[in-house]
């Protein structure tokens, strides 16, 4: 029996089954090791990449989000938060969330955590 570890399956969900990275409701989310977060106030946040140099700037729904990927949060928690926060609809939560999380991962500022 071959064991696969987390990294793998959602790297194998993503790429051959193109799943969004939002879909995977069960997967913690957390900061890279590359990543540090900065938080100005409640409405202004950075996300920098520590090896390059980039910044990647966040608003008060991308801070809400990121101050949880600092614990690791799963995508489905994080739906919900945002629903209540902010008072959209489910839908439109998951959709912001999967737009997020996915240019955020695609930078390399978030991973799946390995449980």
């Amino acid at each position: 029996m071959t064991v696969v570890r987390s990294r793998e399956v959602v790297w194998l969900l993503m790429n051959e089954l193109s799943t969004s990275v939002a879909d995977l409701v069960d997967v913690i989310w957390v900061l890279a090791e590359s990543a540090e977060f900065s938080c100005v106030d409640e409405n202004e946040s950075y996300i920098m990449d520590v090896e390059t140099k980039s910044l990647f700037s966040l608003n008060g729904a991308g801070t809400l989000v990121a101050r949880q990927l600092q614990r690791g949060a799963k995508s489905s928690d994080l739906v919900e938060l945002m629903r209540a926060t902010f008072g959209i609809e489910q839908q439109q939560s998951e959709q912001d969330l999967a737009v997020f999380l996915e240019e955020l991962h695609r930078r390399g500022l978030v991973r799946p955590k390995e449980w």
